[in-house]
């Protein structure tokens, strides 16, 4: 069996528990981009990117989402 099949079983077997997990309450998100966007920023890198996502999640967190996963996101999506 090739490496390629084999992951690809991995990835449906795991998959909707991954996307499980990322749902839960207390997955810290925001924590983890606002070090990173800090850590970033005494490198002098600029990542807008994630600069952008933060500045998504704060508005979830606005909403009462602020313990939410990364498929919060989607969530947030939806309502637009």
């Amino acid at each position: 069996m090739s490496t390629q099949r084999i992951g690809f079983i991995g990835t449906g077997v795991m998959g909707s528990g991954m996307i499980r997990n990322l749902q839960k309450a207390g997955y810290p998100v925001i924590k983890d981009m606002r070090i990173a966007i800090e850590s970033a920023e005494e490198k002098g890198l600029d990542l807008p990117g994630l600069r952008l996502a933060k500045k998504l999640y704060d508005q979830l967190a606005d909403q009462g989402m602020e313990n939410c996963g990364t498929q919060a996101l989607f969530q947030w999506y939806d309502h637009q």
